[in-house]
């Protein structure tokens, strides 16, 4: 389906977008026009986007990328290409369609450009029209993003950070000659966001135009999801951040994926990345669930192909590049990992799968 619509100049129209809680119960997230509007004006001044862009719209319209996609159609006048739900979790149909609908703008899931060039073998030849390339919503892992950068090197490429609550709020271009030997920054404040972080547990704090209203009929939890500081509400993302010796933001995980064990705190999100530098890993999720006696670590690695990993390769793997107590205790090898409609991986359904087990044994 495709569309061009008039620039739309309300200012008291609001987005309700969806995120999931704690409990995984939905949060309806309102956003005004105002908030998308300082969002998409942006994208739209920095990466150049015109009326003759195609702008590919791959995610669900209740997620917050979607609003780069419509918006930045309504902005510039260019076309959105809705992307069909059939062929949206099919790499070489996704990578096909993208071909013949010469999309010129991709904004997604690091996981769905992954598995369009190691599944869908995407590549530079199939794609020409492609001239920019935005991600956002999950970690990249760097060898994969080393992988897609190597496939398609044409591209413009950003990282875009931000959760469904603030939008966007900081950003990093990728440099061309980037290597995926180390994470890649979520970058600078965009120019209508202010960040700060939080000096007791390193949390970013995030404020500024793109910023939510609040959770739909939840005052509450709005109430519980901001800090004031000075004369400004910050949302509290819930990530753990430092500052590199460039100014950008470096991304250590979230505060709710670190576990202790053994007097240890453990990164889940490190055990991942120790994972995926595997070259015969395609992709990985680790979870946390309770043991008879202590925190028991289930990871669920998902092979590059049939018969190239055995648990024994795995083991000694993780021993070159994790700390012994940050090994984990139990590996599955599933065919496809669990991910929700939005394409991130589903944690909650892992973690259910884990207890099972665990009770198994």
């Amino acid at each position: 389906t495709e569309a061009t619509l008039p620039r739309v100049v309300s200012s008291s129209t609001a987005v309700l977008l969806f995120t999931s809680g704690s409990t995984g119960s939905p949060k309806g997230v309102m956003l005004s026009h105002r908030a998308v509007a300082a969002f998409v004006g942006w994208t739209v001044d920095e990466f150049g986007l015109t009326r003759s862009d195609r702008i590919a719209s791959p995610a669900p319209l209740g997620f917050d990328l979607s609003t780069f996609d419509l918006f930045g159609m309504a902005l510039t006048g260019g076309t959105a290409v809705l992307i069909p739900e059939n062929i949206g979790w099919m790499p070489r149909f996704l990578a096909r369609y993208i071909s013949q609908q010469r999309i010129s703008a991709w904004y997604s899931v690091p996981s769905t450009l992954t598995s369009l060039v190691d599944e869908g073998h995407l590549t530079s030849d199939l794609c020409p029209d492609l001239r920019l390339i935005l991600f956002a919503g999950e970690p990249f892992p760097p060898p994969a993003l080393a992988r897609v950068l190597n496939a398609i090197p044409k591209p413009r490429y950003a990282n875009l950070y931000g959760p469904t609550e603030t939008n966007v709020v900081t950003w990093q271009p990728v440099p061309r000659d980037y290597d995926g030997q180390t994470p890649l920054p979520i970058g600078l404040p965009c120019p209508y966001a202010h960040t700060t972080i939080d000096p007791e547990n390193n949390e970013l704090l995030a404020a500024g135009r793109s910023s939510m209203d609040g959770y739909w009929n939840r005052a509450d939890e709005t109430a519980h999801a901001f800090t004031k500081i000075g004369n400004e509400l910050y949302y509290r993302t819930g990530d753990r951040v430092s500052i590199g010796d460039d100014g950008a933001y470096l991304f250590h995980g979230r505060l709710d994926r670190q576990v202790k064990r053994r007097g240890f705190r453990i990164e889940l999100g490190e055990i991942e990345n120790g994972l995926l530098i595997h070259p015969d890993v395609l992709e990985a999720a680790v979870v946390a669930v309770n043991g008879t006696n202590q925190t028991v670590l289930c990871a669920f690695v998902r092979p590059r192909a049939e018969g190239v990993l055995t648990l024994s390769a795995v083991r000694v793997h993780c021993s070159t590049c994790l700390p012994p107590y940050a090994i984990p205790d139990r590996f599955e090898f599933p065919d496809m990992i669990k991910k929700g409609n939005r394409g991130k991986i589903d944690y909650m359904t892992l973690k259910i799968i884990a207890e099972g087990l665990i009770r198994e044994d």
